[in-house]
Order: structure tokens, then C-alpha cells, then sequence
């Protein structure tokens, strides 16, 4: 009897003490990255999608086998401050829009500052398009590195999930680091 009773007591106190290790693994998130480049958490519950030809997984929410939210990461190397590449990237963007997407009826939102938990600065901005029937709402993130990386986030989902969407996106971009 005495034994069943510590034998209770110990099971108790082992799941009393597993109980947080196993939340905290459950609650533990991807994280997308290059050594000495860049960083970021990927939100809870997303997966990574390793895309042919791209250099980093992108993370994907998807839901009935349909991407509902994406983030990727695209990088270059360009001399200059990040406020002058974001400018010229920016211009070069709007320009394709205007001519090769206009059919698209793109909306180009005012660029906003943006800053990292860490103190890393960006801009964000959001473009709408109309791609056949579908709509798409991009947020743009850009963020400057090391030794003139220029690094440009690009987010996705459709307009009637944007507002799901939008804090996900700077929720996982706040933990953006460029090394």
C-alpha cells in the first residue's frame, strides 16, 4: 500500500515537472535563417516549404491543402544605404507594376518604418493585386545585413484573410535579425 502510494506521488510530481517542458516544446517555433546573415521565428503552428530553386524555405500556413499565408525571403548584394536600396527597389516595383501588371489593378500603399524587437530597421509595405478572380495582398518588408546584403520579405495571403494575417506577418518579422 505504502509503495502504491509513493509510487502515485512520484507520477504526480513527474508530470507536475514535465508538464512545462512539454507546453514549451509544443510552443517552440521554426526558425529561417542564414549563418551570419539573417534570422527569423516562423509563427507557431506554420511549416517550411523547401521551393526548387529558392535558397531558403518559405513558411507556409495552408490549410485543405491551399498556402493561406506565406513569407519568403529573397536576398542581393547592393551597395549603398538601406534607405537609398529600398527607395530604388521600391521604384523599380512600382514601375513593373505600372507596366507589365497594371492589368492587376495594383495598389502600392505608403512605405512605414519598421523595427525589429532587436532594434534591426526596415520598411514595410503593403501591394494589393487582382490576379484573375483572385485577389492577393503582399506585405513587403526590407531589411539591410552585413557587407551590402539587401534582404527583402516578402508576405502573402488574400485581402479577406489580411487582417488574420498582417499581425502574423509583423509578429514574426519583429523577430527578424540580420547578423
Amino acid at each position: 500500500m505504502k509503495l502504491n502510494i509513493r509510487l502515485l506521488i512520484g507520477v504526480i510530481l513527474l508530470a507536475v515537472f514535465l508538464a512545462p517542458l512539454s507546453r514549451s516544446a509544443a510552443e517552440t517555433r521554426a526558425t529561417v535563417g542564414a549563418p551570419n546573415v539573417f534570422s527569423y521565428q516562423v509563427p507557431a503552428g506554420w511549416k517550411l516549404r523547401y521551393d526548387q530553386g529558392e535558397k531558403y524555405p518559405s513558411a507556409t500556413d495552408v490549410k485543405d491543402e491551399v498556402i493561406m499565408g506565406n513569407i519568403s525571403v529573397d536576398m542581393e548584394t547592393q551597395a549603398g544605404a538601406l534607405n537609398e536600396w529600398f527607395k530604388n527597389s521600391l521604384a523599380k516595383q512600382k514601375a513593373q507594376y505600372s507596366s507589365q501588371y497594371a492589368h492587376f489593378n495594383p495598389h502600392i500603399g505608403n512605405p512605414t518604418p519598421f523595427v525589429t524587437t532587436t532594434g534591426t530597421k526596415g520598411f514595410r509595405v503593403v501591394i494589393r493585386l487582382t490576379v484573375g478572380e483572385e485577389d492577393i495582398v503582399y506585405v513587403f518588408y526590407y531589411f539591410a545585413g552585413n557587407s551590402n546584403v539587401k534582404i527583402l520579405v516578402t508576405c502573402f495571403s488574400a485581402p479577406e484573410d489580411a487582417d488574420h494575417y498582417a499581425p502574423l506577418f509583423d509578429a514574426a518579422m519583429k523577430t527578424f535579425v540580420a547578423h
